[in-house]
């Protein structure tokens, strides 16, 4: 009998060849026919399901501790974090999954315990055979998804005055930065500076494995992110957000390389009246939604990030403590939770390019700032663009709530990359 359940859930929710592998080797389905399943069948199942869950994030780290602790006590409780669920639809099916494994009681504690024992010491193992699966299968790659961040508000200080910071637009979001993968498939050209070739990572244990289309893109000019985010846009037939028509490019420069330096001219905003917030397609984020997106980023166990230990960090972020100061592929670690979305390296990794310079200040009346957006951006200049998020570079210090440097917009600057919003024009729920 084919393991049908596991390939269901693998084409529906993981939609990666390492989970469908994973879904074949798997033994009997405990669904299609639970009275004729044993005990040891009904094991193996939920162990191989169990498997699966944990190696996407669907289970995580502390969800995993948790189950060990209280099945060492006797009690098998659900792996599958009860408060993502309630925010999260994948999450909330697999959690509802897992209560019917629990409940028909034909599992043998010893075996499973010793098993979920196992996976919390392999976890670097588990890493390495994943990274492994995607080397032999190259032409596979993390597809460009958005996940939907509802609008609101946050307090911040600026210049010793106490700000208040009101979106009053919902966005979506990127749940990973741009990828090599997402900028080959998007400009049609290899990730800059790579001349085709996989990039080298040194995997936990030794193990070098060419990584090419899930590692970051950087490298990239401000106008080559600004190209890409209008490529995009054309592709899902959306109004691009960025006129450039009066832009004069600098000679032997180009987007695809990411390269493109303008030498004169005048961005224009395709949106009612040029405002920033009202275009249709795709773009980089203002300062303000970065900030917002930070100010909301949490674990599952709800701590911010900026309130975790080392140790706790490296869970969710590339440092410079643990990433030997090279870019990694995107969502290899956990997620963090913003408005009930995952979203994977918002922290570490790669800076993210801004529509906002590095000196910009926001404009406020009574303390209060509504859709704030940095003046200055559609002329052209010198002047200093503004990245988020740290980087791969970046000392476990620095991860404070608002986490935010320079980069020059005419230069590839290596660790840098993008991360696209748009606006939803369409009410989503809180």
């Amino acid at each position: 009998m084919s393991c049908n359940l596991y390939i269901v859930v693998s084409l529906t929710f993981l939609s990666e060849f390492s989970a469908l592998k994973a879904a074949e080797q798997c033994s009997e389905d405990v669904f299609n026919n639970p009275t004729e399943i044993s005990s040891r069948d009904g094991t193996n199942n939920f162990i191989a399901y169990f498997k699966i869950l944990f190696d996407y994030k669907i289970i995580d780290h502390s969800g995993l501790n948790n189950f060990i602790s209280n099945l060492g006590d006797g009690v098998f409780v659900n792996p599958v974090d009860g408060r993502l669920a309630d925010v999260n639809g994948v999450a909330k099916i697999h959690h509802t999954k897992m209560e019917q494994l629990l409940s028909q009681r034909n599992l043998n504690q010893e075996v499973v315990l010793t098993q979920a024992k196992k996976f919390l010491q392999n976890r670097e193992q588990v890493g390495v055979m994943r990274e492994v699966t995607r080397d032999h299968t190259s032409n596979l790659h993390r597809e460009i998804e958005f996940l939907s961040v509802s609008s609101g508000s946050f307090q911040t200080v600026e210049l010793d005055e106490e700000l208040e910071i009101v979106l009053t637009n919902s966005i979506e979001v990127m749940s990973t930065p741009v990828t090599r993968g997402h900028w080959r498939e998007i400009m049609g050209s290899d990730q800059p500076d790579s001349n085709g070739q996989d990039s080298v990572v040194v995997l936990p244990g030794g193990r070098s494995v060419g990584m090419l289309l899930d590692l970051p893109v950087d490298k990239i000019t401000w106008w080559s992110a600004l190209m890409f985010a209008n490529e995009l846009s054309k592709r899902r037939n959306l109004v691009p957000v960025y006129d450039l028509s009066e832009i004069n490019w600098r000679p032997g420069t180009n987007a695809a390389d990411g390269s493109l330096v303008a030498d004169s001219g005048k961005i224009k905003i395709n949106a009612p009246n040029g405002d920033y917030y009202k275009a249709a397609g795709y773009r980089l984020p203002t300062i303000a939604e970065q900030e917002y997106m930070l100010k909301f980023a949490y674990t599952v166990e709800g701590r911010h990030y900026s309130q975790l230990t080392k140790a706790q960090l490296k869970e969710y972020a590339w440092f410079s403590d643990y990433s030997e100061r090279q870019l990694k592929p995107v969502a290899h670690l956990d997620p963090l939770i913003v408005k009930g979305g995952r979203f994977f390296d918002l922290v570490g990794n790669a800076w993210e390019w801004s529509w906002g310079l590095y000196d910009s200040y926001y404009e406020s009346s009574n303390g209060k700032s509504v859709d704030p957006v940095a003046s200055g951006l559609t002329s052209l200049g010198d002047a200093q663009g503004r990245v988020t998020g740290g980087s791969v570079g970046t000392a476990f210090i620095s991860f404070h709530a608002n986490i935010s440097g320079s980069g020059t917009r005419d230069k590839k600057e290596a660790n840098i990359g993008l991360r696209l919003v748009r606006t939803i024009h369409e009410k989503v729920g809180k």
